[in-house]
């Protein structure tokens, strides 16, 4: 019986391709998350700060125009902070995305494997069947041949 070959390996080739390209998308785009949490992360930690220094400015004798130039620096590290989380709920829905296409891809690529599989069994199966055949076929060979063996003997 001739060796197995899956007719479609092609197509699982393709398919590894993908879910390999899917899958650094989605390590990128984790990535990309992650430096932006890191950002929002030191957006906070300025904006504690700030208020801190302002805080401690504060107990003293300030003027009026020192107090602004404090609330404009903390309304401007707000407004840091908001970008920062825009960002981070951008790259979010960015790894929600990478991530159902990686499982998308994950999942096309299991179903050809899966077919590849039953294909593989069904193969090993005939080719027991033809070994089993050809097994069969010699032991009636040999069991006509010790009949006639044995016919000759009784004849002489």
């Amino acid at each position: 019986m001739r060796p197995f070959r899956f007719r479609a390996q092609a197509a699982i080739d393709l398919r590894q391709r993908e879910y390999d390209d899917a899958r650094r998308v989605l390590a990128r785009a984790s990535l990309d998350l992650r430096a932006a949490e890191e950002l929002r992360t030191e957006a906070d930690a300025r904006i504690i700060a700030a208020r801190e220094q302002s805080t401690r400015e504060m107990r003293g004798a300030i003027d009026t125009a020192r107090w602004q130039w404090h609330q404009s620096w903390i309304l401007r590290l707000e407004h840091e902070r908001a970008v920062c989380a825009t960002d981070v709920a951008a790259r979010e829905r960015d790894v929600e995305r990478a991530s159902a296409s990686a499982l998308k891809a994950r999942q096309r690529l299991e179903a050809l494997e899966r077919f590849r599989y039953k294909a593989r069994a069904a193969w090993e199966r005939a080719s027991a069947a033809e070994e089993q055949k050809q097994l069969d076929v010699l032991a009636t060979l040999r069991h006509v041949a010790a009949l006639r063996e044995s016919a000759q003997r009784s004849r002489t």
